[in-house]
């Protein structure tokens, strides 16, 4: 199975219980609509992911909001496996680490991190606090066929999620640090959005 498979599933799979409970809430951002608001790569620049991350990364992508079925969702991604096709229709010159950060706008029934701290985690994943992340955050852990750490952070009336992939490059053991630095980035930035 290709890589670029395998970090989609991966990823989907992280966000898949996010989307099935925020599938049943009321629409959320301005629109009411579930569309997606402000700009998720304004949240992280590119020199706070290089220094996360220790590697030379391009400037984030904008991604579908399909990609990360969250409503209210707007994610930016840096890296991928090279040869990926990104939202702007640029080719990944080369493998990197994929990192994803996602602006959640306020909902009608609250926030979306209280929301999935309620679900049951995915098999082979745990779910630990995070302190200095925003008004509230906690990390979930999965160790599957990819390793990742994503960080969800309420922060003033929005949410942001970072995610971060154990990939070529990254070794597990930076991964949860470059996810809450670069949460706690984020969560700053979203605070007044």
């Amino acid at each position: 199975m290709p890589i670029d498979t395998l970090i989609r599933a991966a990823a989907l799979a992280l966000a898949l219980p996010a989307a099935m409970a925020t599938g049943e809430l009321a629409a959320q951002g301005s629109a009411g609509r579930g569309k997606a608001t402000g700009s998720a790569c304004a949240l992280v620049t590119e020199k706070e992911v290089e220094a996360a991350t220790g590697m030379d990364y391009p400037p984030g992508d904008e991604i579908e909001q399909e990609y990360v079925p969250i409503q209210g969702g707007a994610t930016c991604m840096w890296g991928g496996p090279a040869g990926l096709l990104s939202a702007a229709g640029v080719v990944v010159s080369k493998d990197l680490p994929e990192i994803n950060v996602t602006f959640i706008a306020a909902g009608a029934r609250g926030s979306h991190t209280e929301q999935r701290r309620k679900l049951r985690l995915a098999p082979k994943c745990t779910r630990e606090s995070v302190r200095g992340v925003g008004d509230d955050a906690f990390a979930e852990i999965c160790d599957g066929a990819l390793y990742g750490v994503s960080v969800y952070a309420r922060t003033g009336r929005n949410d942001v999620l970072v995610s971060a992939y154990a990939m070529k490059g990254l070794a597990k053991a930076a991964v949860k640090p470059a996810a809450v630095a670069l949460a706690k980035a984020a969560a700053a930035r979203a605070k007044n959005k």
